[in-house]
């Protein structure tokens, strides 16, 4: 194998170790921080005061948190109710998306425009037709 300091470009010299003082970002060892901000321990974020000119700038009920721990709660509780739920509800819908693959896009097309023009008219079953032609045209048919 070869040595790490060899260059894979040159002759098959080998280069002296890069310094400090050869790599311009480097600090001086005197001005460098003894640790950066991953070694650090996390600092407490400063105690916002209620400020009356800006009154929610400082979140007064954590319904983010407390929405959260419900839900993690929920589902950790209730997994099997919901896997039952999803079972009948997957089918389903990989049913329906199944029947739509295999039918061709142009029958597709004219069974919208023609549940389109029987529920709300003529004119948005053309835009209805467009559309899925759009649809059809950036390739997003399959999806």
């Amino acid at each position: 194998m070869a040595d790490q300091n060899t260059d894979p470009w040159s002759s098959g010299q080998t280069q002296a170790p890069a310094t400090a003082g050869d790599n311009p970002w480097s600090q001086p060892s005197e001005t460098a921080p003894k640790a950066d901000w991953l070694d650090r321990a996390a600092e407490a974020p400063p105690e916002a005061s209620f400020d009356w000119l800006d009154p929610f700038a400082v979140k007064l009920i954590p319904l983010d948190i407390w929405v959260d721990q419900a839900l993690d709660w929920l589902v950790f509780n209730f997994r099997p109710v919901f896997q039952a739920v999803r079972w009948p509800v997957d089918a389903t819908l990989t049913g329906i998306e199944g029947a739509l693959l295999a039918t061709p896009a142009p029958l597709i097309l004219l069974i919208i425009g023609l549940l389109a023009w029987q529920t709300a008219g003529p004119r948005v079953a053309v835009a209805s037709i467009i559309s899925m032609i759009i649809v059809g045209a950036i390739g997003a048919w399959a999806e």
